[in-house]
Formats: C-alpha cells, structure tokens, sequence
C-alpha cells in the first residue's frame, strides 16, 4: 500500500513536470516566432525613425533569435549622410531587458551590447564628424538605455588614420537627456 502512494505521488510529479516544460518550450517558440515577425514588418519604420534621429541612412540586421531576456539582430549598418561621410557598423546586436534596473528606476531599461561595433568618423567640410537628424518624437521617449562596449568594439578617424579600440558601459536616461558610463579608450597599439 505505501508503494502505491509513493508511485502515484510520483506520477503525478512527473506529470505536472512534463507539463510545465511543454507549456515552456510552447511559449519560447510562440515568442521567438511572433518577435521575428513583428521585427520584420516593422523594420522599415525602425529604419526610418532611426536615420532621422541620427541623420544618416540607417539599415537594420535580419532577426537572429532569442537571448536571455531579450533578442538578437544580424549585422546592421548607420550610412554616409549628405552633411558627412561617417559610418557605422555593428556584426550582431544584442537588445535585452534590464528587469531589476527596470523596477528600481520605475521605467524599462534596455541592454544594448554591439558585436564587432565599428565607428569609422570622416571629418566634414565644416570640421563636424557626425551630424544628427532633426528631432522627433523618438527623442522623447521613456526609455533608458544601457551600452556594453567590449574589445572587439573600434573607433576610426580616417582623416588622421587614428584606430582606437573602446570598452566599458555608456547610460542614457532619456528622460533627463543625460549620459553618464565608464569608458577606456587605447590606441590600438596599447590594446
């Protein structure tokens, strides 16, 4: 008789537990399809918001998939403008969700971390290496964002033939338009 409570006890454990990852791996796979899918049919809006803001053609990566609290764009390119030649390009972009940063600042934190980010700056006819677009309203959102620069992410001055490699975190809180971090900066030899 004590065996067959044990053995139903552990039936129904096995079930619940079989059931719960079900559900979850349902649920991944229900994401992962509905993000490819919102992505792609709002890239160009992304793409087209995006490059007024910075003032230069902007094109976004293919969607690559689910990370750890967020998503994984392909390569993705900022272009020459008319007003400069300076351009940019990231090999993978991770966008995540800070929860805790999230909670504690009372507004959504997003993750930024660049693969292989290059920014090659060209100096223009009145000495500026980037010129912004007009703002919108996407410079007023509620968004705070977080950059991880790592090693493999490059600063270019054609001009002077400067390459400098850049590391550490950069802060963006939209709502106070301030920009704060921990940045090291080595000339590609110091590297």
């Amino acid at each position: 008789m004590g065996v067959r409570i044990r053995s139903n006890k552990f039936k129904k454990f096995f079930l619940v537990g079989a059931l719960t990852a079900a559900s979850g791996t349902l649920t991944v796979f229900a994401s992962d399809i509905y993000l490819r899918n919102f992505i792609n049919d709002n890239k160009d809006n992304f793409e087209k918001n995006l490059s007024t803001q910075l003032g230069h053609p902007v094109e976004i990566g293919d969607y690559s998939g689910l990370r750890m609290w967020g998503f994984s764009i392909g390569s993705s390119k900022i272009l020459s403008s008319r007003q400069d030649r300076s351009t940019a390009y990231v090999s993978d972009l991770k966008i995540q969700i800070a929860p805790i940063a999230s909670i504690s600042r009372w507004r959504p934190v997003v993750i930024l971390t660049p693969s292989n980010a290059q920014l090659k700056l060209v100096e223009n006819a009145n000495g500026l290496y980037w010129t912004f677009g007009r703002s919108t309203e996407l410079g007023k959102s509620n968004v705070d964002i977080k950059i991880n620069l790592n090693k493999t992410s490059k600063i270019i001055f054609e001009s002077s033939d400067i390459e400098i490699i850049a590391r550490g975190d950069i802060f963006y809180r939209s709502n106070h338009k301030y920009l704060s971090g921990s940045t090291s900066l080595l000339f590609q030899d110091e590297s």
